[in-house]
């Protein structure tokens, strides 16, 4: 007998839902994480807020987690589960997975990762009391001896989209996970999504929908997610110089939204955009040889690279570090061991 809380999809409709509308939908995009899926989806069956539906979208996993979704659906009715009839990525996973939905608020979490048992009801009274449409909690990333370091958000409430930008522009984390948004802000509304691309996923939709939005924006100091450092992981694994490109080219793809949409009258968040990229291509000229890649990838980056460029919208000591990543290569050893050894102290790594 089929299983209906699955549904196989040939193209990406909105779902209606009526007057069943659950409070919450929670959207997970799964591919390949069989070792940890359970604990996932264990975590949000044991929320204490009980009127959710758990909306997993399998991405042609390869592994054994279409029968470990089959199993958790037939366990629980709110677990549903959409069969997509081909790998697209982590990106279009969640386009799907939010046009489906049927919440009153949404939800990202990754397959991966879990979340206290108490997340959701925090959030979402928040979310009620302010009536605002992006309520924020806190994140911890938790590495593989269960060790947690604190990502704070507080400061992300500025009362609309614009704080919230010019915060992850200055470097506070753009995950979408941990955070509950109105479904309003995602009806009739379908944000920009690259097939088969696994890097800032979360940027690319975050930013677009903090500029076109406009949304008002709560916290709560409450830690919400656990974000688990996989090792495995594409994004933690040495970067391969088709990985750099793939990333400059997500990270420029903000740069480039931001440029656009934010007027020229708005000096500050025009220079924490660029600050922002000068920052990136500083982390990654450490990682990698490339240096000529980095810094002809576009006539932007020519621009932030050069000397004049970095001193109009970053520190001096970060210019010439930069620079001497630029122009010295033995220095990029020394730096990114340095840098390595302090996300070890943190527990990053």
């Amino acid at each position: 007998m089929e299983n209906e809380n699955i549904t196989r999809i040939s193209n990406i409709g909105c779902e209606s839902a009526g007057n069943d509308r659950p409070k919450v939908s929670v959207l997970v995009p799964v591919y390949n994480v069989e070792q940890l899926l359970g604990r996932c989806l264990d975590s949000l069956l044991g929320q204490t807020l009980e009127d959710i539906e758990i909306l997993c979208v399998n991405d042609c996993s390869p592994d054994g987690s279409a029968d470990i979704l089959k199993a958790y659906s037939e366990r629980d009715k709110r677990v549903r589960v959409i069969e997509k009839p081909e790998n697209e990525g982590l990106m279009m996973a969640r386009v799907t997975g939010y046009r489906h939905g049927r919440g009153e608020y949404f939800f990202f979490c990754d397959s991966d990762d879990y979340i206290p048992a108490d997340a959701l009801e925090k959030l979402y009274a928040k979310a009620k009391a302010t009536n605002a449409d992006i309520t924020v909690g806190g994140m911890y990333i938790v590495n593989g001896e269960g060790a947690k370091v604190l990502r704070p958000r507080e400061d992300v409430a500025c009362g609309d989209g614009s704080g919230y930008l010019y915060r992850i522009l200055g470097g506070a984390t753009c995950s979408l996970c941990g955070s509950l948004y109105k479904r309003s802000l995602f009806e009739g509304h379908v944000y920009p999504a690259l097939k088969r691309h696994s890097f800032s996923e979360d940027r690319i939709l975050l930013t677009r929908l903090l500029l076109d939005r406009r949304p008002s924006v709560a916290t709560i100091p409450d830690d919400t997610y656990y974000y688990w450092v996989n090792t495995e992981s594409i994004t933690r694994r040495k970067i391969s110089k088709q990985a750099l490109c793939e990333q400059l080219k997500a990270l420029f793809l903000c740069h480039g939204m931001v440029s656009e949409s934010v007027p020229e009258s708005d000096s500050d968040m025009l220079r924490a955009n660029d600050a922002f990229m000068v920052r990136a291509m500083s982390y990654y000229l450490e990682q990698v040889p490339w240096r000529s890649l980095i810094r002809e990838f576009n006539e932007d980056s020519h621009r932030l690279l050069g000397w004049s460029g970095m001193r109009a919208c970053v520190p001096a000591h970060l210019a010439v570090h930069t620079w001497f990543l630029l122009h010295l290569p033995p220095y990029r050893h020394i730096a990114w061991r340095g840098r390595m050894l302090i996300r070890k102290m943190q527990g990053k790594v």
